[in-house]
């Protein structure tokens, strides 16, 4: 049988399953296709996803390449945004920009009608 983990050991494991999850899911990847790539089982994917083992730091390391990030910005939290992040924020930007374009003439119409009623 395995090594028996701490509270806080086992709420580690957690946080970092919850981040190699997020990192997976901006990449609308499968635990499958990760497993696949990285010549890793599935069932281990889905261990550390899930905080139920303990993941060493070679499976770590090539998952953190994987995602394009290293081991010390995803354990300690001071990585730069995901690319999928910025590309999210740059397409809301360009949304609100149109919106904003639309809203524009579109108020300059209401305004050049309302001269013209008068």
């Amino acid at each position: 049988m395995g090594r028996t983990y701490t509270d806080t050991e086992n709420e580690y494991f957690k946080k970092i399953g919850e981040k190699l999850r997020l990192y997976r899911n901006n990449k609308h990847l499968t635990q499958k296709e990760v497993a696949t790539d990285l010549n890793i089982k599935p069932d281990d994917i889905s261990k550390y996803e899930n905080g139920k083992e303990a993941i060493g730091l070679i499976s770590l390391k090539k998952l953190c390449d994987y995602y394009g990030t290293n081991i010390s910005a995803f354990l300690y939290n001071v990585e730069k945004p995901l690319n999928n992040d910025k590309n999210k924020i740059i397409d809301e930007i360009e949304k609100l920009k149109r919106l904003s374009t639309n809203f524009s003439i579109t108020a300059n119409n209401i305004i050049k009608n309302l001269e013209d009623i008068k």
